[in-house]
């Protein structure tokens, strides 16, 4: 009696009296659900990216940054790079001191903001509410109201605002960045009307240490230069 020699083919299994079939039938679904198995396995292990962060949740978040310190690398439009620190107190104020050999100073408070030069006694005053940072030191904010969600853009790891004043577009464009998980102010980039951008990069962030009020303080910081 000849016996028939079987070649097992996927898709194409012979049936016989002996149950052939179903035993290779068998054996193949057993594969194929411990294959998946440790695919749903593999799957789980893998690190979940990060929920975006939604506007209402960012307006929480800057809203606790009642203080805030923290060193920073600023690139200019023209590509040079500055160092320095940055001091917030919420709301209204901020100070923007960079490190030498050009000592400069950048003061937001009481409505205005200051500038004073290394090595000058002239002082350059702007209102506050002329820049893009006015938002970021609002009391109160309000993003999904004020913005809307299509200023929202979401990352995997990394989320933006792109701000900007609806009733005065031609002041430039504010955009705040965010890490997702957890929830951190990165930096900012600012476009001015005439589409130069400088970019901030926050690096050690320190949050709730009250920043000395002198540090806010124009005319002390102006006495203090000229040895007064």
């Amino acid at each position: 009696m000849n016996h028939a020699k079987w070649v097992v083919m996927p898709g194409a299994l012979p049936r016989s009296r002996s149950g052939t079939y179903l035993h290779a039938m068998n054996i193949r679904t057993g594969f194929l659900r411990f294959f998946l198995c440790l695919g749903l396995a593999a799957a789980n292990a893998l690190p979940q990216a990060a929920a975006a962060p939604s506007l209402d949740e960012i307006s929480s978040y800057l809203e606790s940054l009642k203080y805030l310190r923290s060193g920073l690398v600023q690139v200019n439009p023209d590509g040079t790079r500055r160092e320095g620190t940055l001091y917030v107190h919420r709301p209204g104020r901020m100070r923007l001191e960079y490190s030498r050999p050009k000592a400069d100073v950048v003061i937001a408070g009481g409505g205005q903001i200051s500038l004073i030069e290394a090595g000058s006694k002239v002082l350059r005053q702007y209102p506050l509410r002329s820049s893009p940072l006015a938002l970021f030191l609002a009391a109160e904010l309000d993003l999904e109201a004020e913005l809307g969600a299509s200023s929202l853009i979401r990352g995997d790891e990394r989320t933006m605002i792109v701000a900007t004043d609806p009733e005065r577009p031609g002041l430039g464009t504010l955009e705040l960045q965010f890490i997702n998980e957890p929830l951190r102010l990165h930096g900012w980039t600012v476009t001015d009307a005439y589409g130069r951008r400088t970019r901030v990069v926050l690096v050690n962030l320190e949050v709730g240490v009250r920043p000395e009020a002198r540090l806010f303080n124009v005319q002390f910081e102006l006495a203090g230069r000229n040895g007064n």
